[in-house]
């Protein structure tokens, strides 16, 4: 009897050997901090503190990225070719949202015939995301100007875009922000935008990317549980010996 009664003990001490390290296996090595980034394109005033200002000096870069604290976000951005334009970007009877003051929004880049060499198509690709992360992408693409344009966001989680979006209708008149929200990176890591004109040219103001973290399992609430299983293992135990 007192054999089977060390096997049993040493039974329920493996089983809570096992379940701490499960424990420990869930829990979160470190936390994950939201973090937002700002973009201006064709800075033809000040854009302020904590933004990333993009002009044809740019293209065809790759840019480390910062967040609006001024901090490396540890996020680079590899940029198409495009052009500067010194006319209005934003009309001043719309609204424009929190984030972007008038000198963001009120002027753009551009690519046409030329600049994006016949392709059509401004792509920006966001690299070493955090796959922990959901990230939102905000597009402001305005201008007094009728020109039909395509924006496609390629993520982890398939494509998002917007079709016939133009830069006088949408932008211009009506005063909307093209809005991408819940994307995760890919196996690589990364996001792709892709501006595609659908006329003569295609413009970009600015961008908002948002990163918020993915809820992880509570440390507290996992090294609970398993202190659980210790306190009833130890119950079981002191109830077989009696």
């Amino acid at each position: 009897m007192l054999y089977f009664g060390a096997m049993y003990a040493s039974f329920r001490s493996a089983r809570t050997a096992v379940l701490l390290a499960l424990v420990l296996a869930l829990a979160p090595a470190s936390s994950v901090f939201a973090a937002t980034i700002l973009i201006d394109f064709n800075d033809n005033s000040t854009a302020g503190f904590g933004w990333n200002v993009l002009h044809t000096g740019n293209d065809g870069t790759t840019i480390d990225l910062i967040s609006d604290d001024g901090s490396d976000s540890g996020i680079d951005l590899a940029t198409p070719t495009f052009n500067d334009s010194a006319n209005a970007g934003w009309n001043g009877a719309n609204p424009l949202p929190s984030w972007a003051p008038t000198s963001v929004a009120n002027d753009y880049s551009f690519i046409n015939n030329f600049f994006d060499g016949g392709t059509g198509t401004a792509q920006f690709v966001l690299s070493n995301l955090d796959a922990s992360s959901l990230y939102a992408i905000d597009i402001i693409s305005s201008r007094n100007l009728n020109r039909d344009q395509d924006i496609t966001v390629t993520h982890g989680g398939g494509v998002e875009f917007h079709d016939n979006w133009n830069t006088r209708r949408d932008g211009w008149r009506d005063g909307n922000v093209l809005m991408f929200s819940n994307l995760s990176s890919d196996l690589s890591d990364e996001i792709v935008i892709d501006i595609s004109r659908e006329g003569a040219s295609a413009a970009f103001n600015a961008i908002r990317i948002t990163s918020v973290p993915v809820p992880e399992p509570n440390l507290a609430l996992l090294v609970g549980l398993g202190l659980g299983f210790m306190s009833i293992d130890g119950r079981e135990r002191s109830r077989h010996r009696a």
